[in-house]
């Protein structure tokens, strides 16, 4: 089984690290930890269901390949501070990743986490970055091909799942507001704007 994601994340954001974070939302620790619980699976959960077509892998590989090589990770006080250049793109990234449902998954979200939707919107645009980082830093340890890349992709939404069964079903739910069991069709391919118009999930 691969090393969650999720759990990484929460280390990353012990002592002060959290405490940057929470007077950033102005929240408490408590409730920022909560939340930030919430918006990395969903970030996953986009992801994984854009990764299921072969052109949205590849779209994510060679936008992690160009763009994400793990140094977020190496900077998350640069990241939380604003400094770091991914800092700044995690909106455009969000916009990729759930398209026009974007709202929607934030009031979900804000709902479940006791944070408002203005600070939900905050906290997925900063974990953003983190979670292209950490995919585009196992895609150059592991050697991963898009197929490897979506299968890697696979294992992190399993153990999401395993970890917090309610939410990601939440989650999902919402994207996939037709229940046809794809999103695909619902915030579009992100491999649509990457390959055909400059668009990327990498902002």
């Amino acid at each position: 089984m691969s090393e969650s994601m999720f759990d990484l994340f929460t280390g990353m954001l012990s002592g002060g690290a959290l405490g940057q974070l929470s007077e950033k939302l102005g929240a408490d620790d408590a409730t920022t930890s909560q939340g930030f619980g919430a918006a990395v699976p969903a970030i996953l959960g986009g992801l994984a269901r854009n990764a299921r077509s072969a052109d949205g892998a590849a779209a994510l590989h060679e936008a992690l390949q160009r763009d994400h090589d793990g140094s977020a990770l190496e900077d998350l006080g640069g990241l939380l501070g604003g400094s770091h250049p991914q800092a700044a793109k995690g909106g455009k990234i969000l916009g990729h990743v759930f398209g026009e449902q974007q709202s929607g998954v934030e009031q979900q979200l804000a709902r479940s986490s006791g944070l408002s939707q203005a600070q939900i919107s905050q906290l997925l645009a900063l974990a953003a970055p983190l979670v292209l980082g950490w995919l585009g830093k196992q895609q150059r340890e592991k050697g991963l091909d898009p197929g490897g890349l979506a299968g890697y992709l696979g294992e992190q939404q399993d153990i999401a799942l395993g970890q917090n069964s309610g939410l990601m079903g939440m989650v999902m739910g919402w994207l996939d507001r037709d229940r046809d069991g794809s999103v695909m069709d619902d915030i579009g391919d992100i491999a649509g704007g990457l390959l055909g118009g400059g668009r990327n999930p990498a902002g």
